[in-house]
């Protein structure tokens, strides 16, 4: 039965340098090998296309799905040029990804973290933005 994802027929394969990607195309497969900065700008590249495209991704998260979750990234905050506050999160796969928040969703993600650490909730939370 053919696949609805033109790309559904693929094999990745990695070693300490490099990542090797096989598409199986109707022309025939394809392999291209790619080094950690090739991939990077590939992953890069594909997310600000997604972005673009519907259906968009939730805003919301569904709770009780099972999710991707980084155990303790590291992170840093900065503030921006125009005062507003950021939070870099670096992970794995991605490198670092940066967020910019006005200084009112600033003070009630500081204030939502100093909730949980301070009493941790029972229950899903709520969107406070």
């Amino acid at each position: 039965m053919p696949s609805r994802y033109p790309f559904s027929n693929f094999r990745i394969d990695s070693d300490d340098e490099n990542v090797t990607l096989r598409l199986d195309l109707p022309s025939g497969p394809t392999t291209i090998e790619m080094d950690a900065n090739h991939l990077d700008h590939l992953i890069r590249s594909l997310a600000v296309h997604r972005a673009k495209v519907s259906p968009e991704h939730p805003a919301e998260p569904t709770y009780g799905e099972q999710v991707s979750l980084i155990k303790y990234p590291r992170f840093m905050t900065e503030l921006s040029p125009d005062g507003e506050s950021r939070l870099g999160v670096r992970h794995p796969g991605f490198g670092w990804l940066w967020f910019q928040f006005p200084t009112s969703v600033a003070t009630g993600l500081a204030k939502a973290l100093q909730e949980q650490v301070e009493s941790p909730p029972r229950s899903p939370p709520s969107r406070s933005n």
